[in-house]
């Protein structure tokens, strides 16, 4: 709780004109200090806070909303959507004979 705060409020008001939404308070007596909250029906719900702790918050929540998101096209996908979708893979069969090789070396016979 923080008691009772005095001062000059800006922001959106209910019906009966007391605080409700997100607002700026400035206290009596410090006018040069700017405080911000969520307020519901005139109680305050959230923690105060300054100028600084605001635009760090703005900061981190920026960066959250645009930091790179992976992409589908590097999705991992289901051993159930790989399933006959490459048969080249599981038919194949490697016999060695793409492989260069010295003379010297036998090729394999299996």
């Amino acid at each position: 709780s923080h008691g009772n705060l005095h001062g000059q409020y800006s922001g959106p008001v209910d019906q009966a004109l007391r605080p409700h939404g997100q607002g700026t308070l400035v206290l009596a007596g410090n006018s040069f200090l700017k405080f911000y909250g969520q307020w519901v029906n005139g109680e305050l719900i959230s923690s105060l806070m300054n100028e600084d702790e605001k635009r760090d918050q703005e900061r981190a929540n920026n960066f959250n909303r645009y930091r790179a998101k992976p992409s589908n096209k590097h999705k991992k996908k289901s051993s159930r959507e790989y399933r006959g979708k490459s048969t080249s893979f599981s038919s194949a069969v490697f016999d060695g004979s793409s492989v260069m090789r010295e003379p010297k070396d036998p090729v394999p016979t299996n």
